[in-house]
């Protein structure tokens, strides 16, 4: 406890002699999160993504904070700014990642699955992006949502296929826990019967 003491106090001071610190904001905010500080965790990613939008890391993690914290509609306008900060936020994976999530929390799966699609096959965004199709996939709540609202699959596909394709990618994702794999494959089986 001492320890993370000391850091918040380090990047406390670190931010007031440099508000754009983003080394010493992120680690503020991780800081504040573990401590159950949501609300000052909240504010220090805000502060951040005023001085950089495009902060894919910083925004993916405040919109997780904003679901635990029950304001998941504020996400939309840090979305909306990121998005404006540049002419190639909309094409960047890590923004497809942040808007998918933002998507999934609403409940717009379809939608959400197009975001993390796009984004699926990048270095840094692609497992994430993996897992959380498979998090939809595997949800069987989607599976009839999914099946209410009239939206079709690509052809030739259903949704225990396409979570078994995306658990061959994540097989070959050098930093992935083969028990996320095994667990993975037991839904995909519950699913299946």
């Amino acid at each position: 406890k001492g320890s993370s003491d000391d850091a918040q106090q380090w990047c406390s001071k670190i931010l007031k002699v440099n508000a754009a610190n983003e080394e010493a904001a992120m680690m503020l905010a991780d800081i504040m999160f573990q401590k159950g500080d949501f609300e000052g965790a909240i504010f220090q990613f805000e502060q951040l993504l005023g001085h950089r939008p495009n902060h894919w890391v910083g925004l993916s993690k405040l919109l997780h904070l904003l679901r635990k914290s029950g304001r998941t509609g504020d996400a939309k306008r840090f979305l909306d700014k990121s998005e404006k900060s540049s002419s190639k936020a909309s094409t960047d994976a890590g923004f497809h990642y942040c808007k998918g999530i933002f998507l999934f929390f609403t409940r717009e799966s379809g939608l959400a699955l197009h975001q993390f699609n796009a984004a699926r096959q990048d270095v840094t965004w692609g497992r994430f992006c993996v897992e959380a199709m498979l998090a939809i996939y595997l949800d069987p709540v989607f599976l009839q949502i999914f099946e209410e609202s009239g939206e079709v699959m690509p052809a030739g596909s259903n949704t225990l296929v396409a979570a078994q394709r995306l658990v061959d990618d994540l097989k070959s994702s050098p930093d992935i826990d083969e028990r996320k794999i095994i667990v993975y494959q037991a839904w995909i089986l519950i699913h299946s019967r």
